[in-house]
């Protein structure tokens, strides 16, 4: 299983039936719509009507004026994200990662970078153009198309159907369309999508975290995308994605431990969605880090885990100055008595507040 899903990574393939989320380790047959089907379920159902325009030519042309095409926006304008797709309380993976490999199966395709700044082309009937030095192409032959490799940080890319995928090795995040409609697809961690087009399009995207010893997770999913856009993450078994308000959708979940499906959820139904039953036992490391200012205290841990014990952080001590509280994950009040309770989880971050004494 797990030699399958490198593989998909490097040749840049989301990998159907069998190998995008790993195979099936039991007797039941999976449902056959599985995460990665190409058929038009229903398509005309799922997807927005366009008006037709009805635009007058301008007096002032000598020449009937051609009729332009149907605008992009729906007769009733797209409706907002409502308050589950707000993202204040989940885990949206933001992990940095040291490169960021980008594998593609398309053959119209743009790469930029965080400042628009334009990285690498291909367009239909044209060889690839790269333009930074620091973007390496490697061509493979087959199904695939190629991979990308670039330094870490946040991309972009437009392209035009087939199937564009972010790694780091074992960690993916993967889309395909069927349709020749541009989709722009942003990358801020090797688990983690933004996803909007003008146009309304269906979407397959595929998600996936390992976490050592062989334990890993995937998810995937058939969606509509429109320019209202679509946020998926996946940080451990942590499950978020933010689409508009009143879609309903189908998961497919992987993990080493079993397999499992949602079926028509919701944006709310998928905030910090907890999937750690499809995980053999594993215990997430959580970071706990301090801005003293200048103060000294001992004995508080820099990590914690959903099995270690209720703690109360120690206050620190500063010469001339009164401790008044800390800040940070545990609000904007200081406070003196911080207390982590057994299991709970997350990374913590705090700063000591100090008062002059006089």
């Amino acid at each position: 299983m797990k030699k399958k899903i490198v593989l998909s990574l490097l040749t840049g393939i989301l990998v159907l039936s069998t190998a995008a989320c790993g195979e099936d380790k039991s007797n039941t047959e999976r449902p056959e719509r599985g995460i990665y089907t190409s058929e038009d379920d229903d398509k005309d159902d799922e997807k927005e009507e366009m008006p037709d325009a009805d635009v007058t030519p301008e007096p002032e042309k000598t020449e009937p004026a051609e009729t332009p095409e149907p605008t992009e926006t729906p007769e009733n304008p797209a409706p907002e994200k409502n308050e589950y797709n707000t993202y204040d309380d989940a885990e949206f993976d933001n992990t940095a990662s040291e490169y960021i490999m980008i594998g593609y199966n398309s053959e119209h395709f743009s790469v930029y970078d965080s400042q628009d700044n334009l990285l690498y082309e291909k367009i239909p009937g044209s060889p690839a153009a790269i333009y930074d030095d620091n973007v390496s192409d490697d061509k493979y032959t087959g199904m695939a198309g190629g991979s990308l490799l670039l330094p870490g940080g946040n991309y972009k890319v437009i392209f035009q159907g087939g199937t564009i995928s972010f790694g780091n090795w074992y960690d993916y995040a993967g889309i395909k369309t069927e349709d020749d409609i541009p989709v722009k697809v942003e990358n801020n961690a090797s688990s983690s999508l933004k996803v909007s087009s003008d146009e309304s399009v269906k979407a397959n995207l595929v998600v996936q975290d390992v976490f050592g010893n062989d334990k890993y997770i995937c998810v995937g999913t058939d969606i509509m995308i429109d320019s209202t856009g679509c946020d998926i993450s996946l940080k451990h078994y942590i499950l978020n994605i933010n689409t508009y308000d009143k879609q309903k959708f189908d998961i497919d979940i992987e993990g080493d431990a079993g397999y499992g499906e949602r079926l028509g959820i919701t944006s709310k139904d998928t905030v910090d969605l907890d999937l750690s039953q499809y995980v053999s036992h594993v215990l997430v490391e959580y970071t706990i880090t301090y801005d003293l200012d200048g103060g000294t205290a001992d004995g508080n841990p820099t990590s914690f885990n959903r099995e270690t014990g209720t703690f109360t952080l120690n206050n620190p001590t500063k010469n001339g100055y009164q401790f008044i509280g800390w800040t940070g994950s545990n609000g904007d009040i200081p406070q003196t008595y911080v207390v982590i309770g057994l299991g709970e989880k997350g990374d913590r971050e705090y700063k000591a507040n100090w008062a002059a004494v006089n």
